[in-house]
């Protein structure tokens, strides 16, 4: 296993990602641009974690699928999905399929080569602005299966959740 998959339609999104990754010492960048080429690119080259955008136009198969089919062949991957779906329903789908951590891209550089940085070192990651929006949104009735996500999500230390509200409630 070496590097990081970026598996995203958008290529001006995957080499923004290329330089981010150089940025914190990243240099073996694999890109794919639909799911079919991003799990023939994890298969071929093995990576050290995948970052997945969950929507592809014209696209059979949409990133779920992709996390799906990546678990299914390999239950240890890392998978970071990296998206502009911030409804939980993408959320909690994602996490289900498999995915490991769940950054949006609207977020800070900073925090998306953290979130990066802690996937690849095994830690699960949930973008705390998201986490905080997801929590608190007022017309977010969660139902049980959905607080139960949760609930294991918020046990496995899966993002800054404590800090981000220190500084919501500031």
């Amino acid at each position: 296993m070496s590097g990081i998959l970026i598996v995203d339609d958008h290529p001006v999104i995957a080499r923004a990602c290329g330089h981010v990754f150089e940025s914190i010492g990243i240099e073996n960048v694999i890109a794919a641009g639909d799911v079919e080429s991003g799990f023939k690119a994890f298969i071929d080259h093995r990576p050290d974690l995948c970052v997945i955008d969950l929507t592809f136009h014209q696209a059979q198969f949409d990133g779920i699928a992709l996390i799906r089919r990546i678990r299914s062949h390999e239950g240890t991957a890392k998978i970071l999905v990296f998206t502009m779906r911030s409804d939980r329903r993408s959320f909690l789908s994602a996490i289900e399929a498999g995915a490991t951590s769940y950054v949006m891209k609207d977020s800070p550089v900073r925090e998306f080569a953290k979130a990066v940085d802690e996937t690849r070192s095994g830690r699960r990651y949930i973008d705390p602005q998201f986490a905080l929006n997801l929590v608190f949104a007022k017309n977010a009735a969660l139902s049980p299966r959905d607080h139960q996500i949760l609930d294991m999500l918020l046990d496995e230390n899966i993002s800054d959740a404590a800090s981000g509200l220190d500084a919501w409630e500031a």
